[in-house]
């Protein structure tokens, strides 16, 4: 896939899909429970551009390279986070298509937990290790 290196401006409908991928993930209970130490800061609902989540993850100690520190994922941090990972070839082909569909048309698809705590993995970590 032969993308851009400067990330587009996001539309309403990208940020809109970008709060779902947060909120599934955040609210999948024991499917994503484990994929961070914490889950801190949850917000989420409606506002005159749409939809919004934001999520603050503070990263498990078990992945060596990866910061401790917290990491407040809005909409735009988690595109900007993605974007890189759309044509990565370590990113899981499984999931290119995902990312790139969310960032370039706004379409959230067929998200589910699975999918979207693997999004916030690789958002995180790079790939995704639990799961």
């Amino acid at each position: 896939m032969n993308q851009p290196n400067t990330m587009p401006p996001l539309s309403a409908e990208t940020l809109e899909a970008l709060s779902y991928v947060i909120t599934t993930a955040t609210e999948g209970g024991s499917y994503t429970r484990d994929d961070f130490r914490k889950w801190t800061t949850y917000k989420h609902g409606d506002t005159p551009e749409g939809f919004r989540a934001e999520v603050t993850v503070h990263p498990n100690d078990d992945k060596e390279g990866v910061s401790l520190e917290p990491v407040r994922l809005t909409p735009e941090e988690l595109a900007r986070r993605l974007w890189p990972l759309v044509s990565a070839p370590e990113t899981p082909k499984a999931y290119r298509g995902d990312i790139a569909a969310i960032l370039f048309q706004g379409d959230y698809g067929d998200g589910d937990v699975i999918r979207d705590g693997a999004l916030l993995q690789l958002a995180v970590y790079g790939e995704v290790i639990y799961g």
